[in-house]
């Protein structure tokens, strides 16, 4: 295992060597629990803690590269090396040298984009940004989790040029899931005369299965529709 650590290109490959390894090392530990003494328990102790300051060392050679990539604006490079890294480790300084590294990407609705696996610790401008580019392509990529990040930091977002914006995306996007109804209702509910029509027109279809439910989001919907879509085919009879 040691030579295929040693010899990976980067860190997918240690992982697959890592994995290889460790399974090998739980096999042979079975097999010496059979017919193990002291000694021998001892000597495999000792070759999993050697394995594990190796795997050590190759991230921490990983990590520098990456920020040496970083600070040399090599931004494509950096975010590969801290994306494979992030399989491993995940903490917030990681995942904010990440939003930096995507602040300088040409998204398209074709990439694999990344979203609440980026999410902060705390409330990070870049972030935010990074999200509304997001939302625009892939909108289906909005879980509960980034739902309840932007709840978190309404006002805050509400500061940024473009954070009302970005709080209806993100209730459109809620709108996506059945399941989001109850529990962000408040949400939806106070931007409900803003969202687009396509977004409003499935809002009406969820609450009327159950209006019984969400009576003050039946009222703010139905004065939306009748300020702005009162002579819509789409709209009549839905309530």
């Amino acid at each position: 295992m040691s030579i295929a650590v040693f010899t990976a290109r980067n860190l997918t490959e240690l992982i697959i060597a890592l994995v290889i390894g460790i399974s090998f090392l739980l096999g042979y530990a079975y097999i010496i629990r059979q017919f193990s003494s002291d000694v021998e328990q001892y000597r495999l102790q000792k070759i999993l803690h050697k394995e594990t300051d190796i795997i050590l060392v190759g991230l921490h050679k990983d990590l520098e590269q990456a920020e040496i990539d970083l600070q040399a604006s090599r931004y494509k490079d950096a975010y590969e090396k801290l994306r494979e890294i992030s399989q491993l480790i995940d903490n917030n300084a990681l995942r904010l040298n990440k939003i930096k590294c995507l602040q300088h990407f040409i998204l398209r609705k074709d990439m694999e984009l990344e979203l609440s696996s980026l999410l902060p610790d705390t409330f990070d401008k870049n972030f935010t940004s990074y999200l509304l580019d997001v939302i625009r392509l892939q909108p289906q990529l909005v879980n509960r989790a980034v739902i309840e990040y932007v709840i978190l930091y309404k006002e805050q977002i509400l500061l940024l040029p473009y954070g009302r914006e970005l709080l209806v995306h993100v209730a459109s996007s809620a709108m996506l899931v059945k399941g989001y109804l109850l529990p962000f209702h408040n949400f939806i509910h106070y931007l409900v005369p803003e969202l687009h029509r396509e977004s409003l027109l499935r809002l009406c279809r969820q609450i009327t299965a159950e209006p019984e439910k969400y009576p003050e989001l039946v009222i703010r919907v139905k004065n939306a529709i009748k300020l702005k879509y009162e002579y819509d085919p789409e709209f009549q009879g839905l309530f």
